[in-house]
């Protein structure tokens, strides 16, 4: 079966151009989308299969919003979650689930070709704004992964994570920054001396997990006191540092999610972020604008 296109969190669109666009773009796709109420208009030209939920659902996803650096980011992850647990068993009848974002920059380039060459047990990304997988694999991966945020997450980004390094062995060696955020993650210090200071290079991190993979065993299963660091700031501990205590990184839970759940590599799709995508307040209800009055000559 085709692939499925899951849309959560705000529907962003500059114009009713962009709309139109939009939809014609997945226009031969079946589209699944966790919103709010305000949207419920465009969903309904959209798709059948969507979720809305009142503005108030804030409150309970983020009561207490000190220390994240996006609320619209804590939000996906409620988003996918309800689109997961509500609709999973429709969503394994698809081959490939991917999670888009309505105010992506989209080009006609190789997405039906890309999407026709998934590998199994791996999630291809472009960061978490553009994230697909086989549909056994995305769900496998990603559907308890919202309740974690409190019980494993919260008030822990600068703490280590036990991590999948085989998955990581494993996984594409021309990921990049870029794609997947491997320079968000925080590592045992042995990981955060890369051959050349300020490359954030995915084969030499595999390489120094290959010349460590003993002692990286240990770090899993024991409680450790050696450094940590992540190579997103040159290995130095946030203390001091540029870095704001955020008590939550979306980013860096996808990457960690990702690679505990299977592989990794690098989106096959190009795409972008529209600029000015968060100014966008196109409403399909909305009264046209007046005319141009021109000025009269006395």
């Amino acid at each position: 079966m085709k692939p499925a296109i899951i849309v959560i969190g705000e529907l962003r669109f500059e114009n009713k151009s962009h709309f139109e666009r939009f939809k014609g773009f997945f226009a031969d796709y079946d589209i699944f989308i966790s919103t709010y109420t305000d949207y419920e208009k465009l969903c309904t030209e959209l798709t059948s299969t969507y979720l809305l939920h009142s503005r108030d659902v804030e409150k309970h996803v983020c009561p207490n919003m000190r220390g994240v650096a996006s609320k619209g980011a804590l939000l996906e992850w409620f988003h996918l979650d309800q689109i997961l647990k509500t609709y999973e068993a429709q969503l394994l009848k698809y081959d490939v689930l991917v999670k888009v974002r309505s105010d992506l920059a989209l080009t006609e380039n190789s997405w039906e070709d890309s999407l026709s060459k998934v590998d199994k047990g791996t999630m291809y990304m472009k960061t978490n704004f553009l994230f697909y997988a086989r549909s056994d694999h995305f769900i496998k991966a990603l559907k308890d992964s919202y309740p974690k945020i409190k019980t494993h997450y919260w008030g822990n980004t600068y703490n280590y994570t036990p991590l999948n390094y085989d998955n990581i062995l494993n996984s594409g060696d021309d990921c990049t920054p870029a794609n997947v955020r491997f320079p968000w993650l925080f590592l045992p210090e042995v990981l955060l001396h890369l051959p050349k200071e300020g490359e954030e290079s995915f084969f030499d991190l595999k390489c120094l997990i290959k010349e460590h993979y003993d002692f990286l065993a240990d770090f899993n299963s024991l409680e450790h006191h050696s450094p940590i660091g992540c190579l997103r700031n040159n290995g130095k501990n946030p203390e001091g540092h540029r870095f704001i205590p955020f008590n939550f990184a979306s980013e860096q839970v996808f990457c960690i999610e990702s690679f505990n759940g299977g592989l990794v590599k690098n989106s096959l799709i190009p795409v972008g972020l529209m600029r000015g995508r968060h100014n966008f307040k196109f409403d399909r209800d909305a009264p046209p604008p007046p005319p141009l009055q021109w000025p009269t000559t006395a």
